[in-house]
């Protein structure tokens, strides 16, 4: 288990009596045997929802950092679904009500960005990602946004901040584990202990 500083008890997939994930038996097997161009794979076992029958699959996390990191184990399961849950939100809470700009029209003095096409979910889910960057503090924040929302591995937040040394990436890796943490006591998916 990954430890960021903080004692946490079982996620929620725990609580719901399925097996820790990654269990050494499955149902079936789905690895790929070749695999396209560039991709970055690691074998995962998964569980299928029509039947709950465990498979043995290869996933494919190359652009998907927070993936990559539960596949290797570096990160917990609470962790992982407290960073799929920000990018859910940050999903819902994106661009439906933004227009594009009509170059035919004359320009109008005034014309303010309207919040009247953003639906309440949208709303909804914006004020939780607020809610849940304001508990986060700024470098924690920062961190998660860049994995999170831009896609960027670890080595790239490192190498981005100027601390590209091993132990540069040790303390990004310490502060993204600390903020998925926080993110899943937030969410609900974790409590805090003591």
């Amino acid at each position: 288990m990954a430890k960021s500083g903080h004692a946490y008890i079982a996620d929620y997939v725990r609580e719901r009596g399925q097996p820790r994930r990654g269990a050494a038996r499955w149902d079936h097997d789905r690895r790929a045997l070749d695999a396209p161009p560039g991709a970055v794979t690691l074998d995962d076992v998964v569980r299928d929802p029509e039947d709950d029958a465990r498979i043995r699959v290869t996933r494919n996390v190359r652009g998907d950092p927070l993936g990559a990191l539960w596949a290797r184990r570096q990160i917990d399961e609470h962790q992982f679904i407290a960073g799929r849950h920000w990018q859910h939100l940050l999903e819902e809470a994106g661009t439906a009500g933004v227009r594009a700009l009509d170059t035919t029209k004359e320009r109008v003095d005034g014309g303010a960005l309207s919040f009247e096409g953003l639906t309440d979910r949208q709303l909804r889910a914006a004020r939780e990602l607020r809610r849940a960057v304001a508990g986060l503090g700024v470098q924690p924040a920062l961190v998660a946004r860049l994995m999170l929302e831009q896609g960027l591995s670890i080595a790239q937040i490192a190498h981005a901040m100027g601390t590209p040394t091993a132990r540069g990436r040790d303390r990004l890796g310490w502060l993204l584990r600390m903020s998925l943490d926080e993110l899943a006591v937030g969410f609900g998916y974790a409590e805090r202990v003591g």
